[in-house]
Parts: C-alpha cells; structure tokens; sequence
C-alpha cells in the first residue's frame, strides 16, 4: 500500500508583504512553457500538482 502525504501549498500573505491589503495593486501567476509541458505530461499519465510561479505587486513598487 502506499502511504502518499500531500505537500502543503506555499501562502504568502500579499497584505504582510506589502504592508496592508489596501497596498496590493495586484497578483500575478505565470506559468513558463516547460512547466506547462512537465504539467501536461505528469498530469495526463500520473496526475499529480504542478506549480506556479507567482508574483505580489504592491502599490508604489517600480516595476522593471
């Protein structure tokens, strides 16, 4: 029998970081074309959680 424990997901208070909620300007999450690929692969034939990468913009942060 296998005993598989799920992984947590990773949080990150977007108010914390940026000081208060009302200082989110925004979100982001992106997904590169090879995570998308591994995703798609592992996803079909194993099914497993395939990550994102994400980003907290606050307001005021300049933006490269």
């Amino acid at each position: 029998m296998c005993d598989l424990k799920p992984h947590p997901e990773r949080v990150i208070d977007a108010g914390g970081y940026c000081g208060g909620a009302e200082y989110v300007q925004e979100i982001e999450t992106r997904q590169t074309f090879v995570q998308g690929l591994i995703a798609a692969f592992a996803g079909y034939y194993i099914n497993i959680y395939s990550p994102w990468t994400g980003e907290v913009v606050c307001v005021g942060s300049r933006r490269d």
